[in-house]
């Protein structure tokens, strides 16, 4: 009995020190406070223009699988999927709707922390060009760069979206 205890415990343990599961409906909030949004094409933060940047929801990433994103109050037009380059410091973007993105997207290898940030391959790599003023597109790090500020993208549980 007590070897069974010993390893029930451990896969307890084991289990709540890895990453968490994606909720099967979520937002992104940054650094601040800030809730994602996007304008159908990248995600931004800044703003409190919900006309023009409804607030970016999205289901998915589980296994390392696709995420899906859409604009808060939008009726679909077709399946978008959220991407990121891995070369380069470039923008959080969303493929259009039911079309591929670019040769060089990576469209899976989104996860969670255990701090429940969003990360790609493992790494919480965001951040956002403090000059473009309050509406500032959010862009996947490669590297360092001085002109980008790092920034985190917590994932919150978005019920009743």
């Amino acid at each position: 009995m007590n070897l069974f205890s010993l390893t029930a415990l451990s896969s307890l343990l084991a289990a709540t020190v890895s990453a968490a599961p994606f909720p099967s409906t979520y937002t992104l909030v940054a650094d601040g406070g800030w809730t994602v949004v996007t304008d159908g094409t990248n995600a931004y933060i800044g703003t409190g223009d919900i006309a023009n940047y409804p607030i970016l929801i999205l289901k998915g990433g589980n296994d390392n699988g696709m995420i899906t994103g859409t604009e808060q109050h939008k009726d679909s037009t077709g399946v978008q999927h959220l991407y990121v380059i891995q070369d380069g410091n470039t923008p959080v973007a969303l493929t259009d709707p039911n079309a591929a993105a670019p040769a060089d997207a990576v469209l899976t290898g989104f996860g969670i922390d255990d701090q429940n940030y969003l990360t790609v391959d493992g790494e919480n790599s965001f951040g956002v060009d403090p000059s473009e003023g309050q509406i500032r597109k959010i862009y996947h790090l490669d590297g360092s760069d001085d002109q980008y500020e790092p920034i985190s993208l917590w994932v919150k549980e978005c019920k009743g979206c």
